[in-house]
């Protein structure tokens, strides 16, 4: 094996070893009352990459990475990717990508984003957001800003 082929291989490896450890960490580390990876309740900060079918954040817990989950809904800084991306129990707050099928809030007041929502439908209140999507809105101080297609509110 010549020394490009090994590197390349090296490389791989290391990769596949190192999002893996991420994964680990994100999805097992600073939860409580739950059963990873079917149903996640992040206590606390954490990082990493979090995989689960439904994830859900506490109140003053921050995740720094990425959430996968059919279901999410909670606090994270980073990347939020699932088919539903919901506002939780307490107020909701991503800072970076959401990317899903559905970008909702529960109850007013509990989704805000900073940064970019994608998706058929997305909703948020309060955050500094750019919107793409079949249908777009945007709440703030009571007013709602919707559109279809693109739509962004940095009132």
């Amino acid at each position: 094996m010549n020394g490009k082929k090994y590197a390349e291989r090296i490389a791989r490896w290391g990769l596949a070893g190192g999002l893996t450890l991420a994964t680990v960490i994100g999805t097992f580390s600073s939860h409580k009352e739950d059963f990873p990876p079917l149903y996640t309740r992040k206590v606390g900060n954490d990082y990493g990459i979090s995989l689960s079918l439904a994830l859900e954040s506490e109140v003053d817990s921050k995740f720094y990475g990425v959430n996968l989950a059919f279901l999410n809904a909670g606090n994270v800084n980073g990347i939020n990717l699932g088919v539903f991306n919901l506002g939780a129990k307490s107020i909701s707050r991503v800072n970076g990508l959401e990317i899903g099928l559905f970008n909702l809030e529960s109850n007013p007041e509990r989704k805000k984003v900073n940064g970019v929502q994608i998706g058929l439908i997305n909703h948020q209140t309060g955050g500094d957001v750019v919107q793409i999507g079949v249908y777009n809105a945007s709440t703030k101080n009571e007013v709602t800003k919707n559109s279809f297609l693109i739509n962004y509110d940095f009132r």
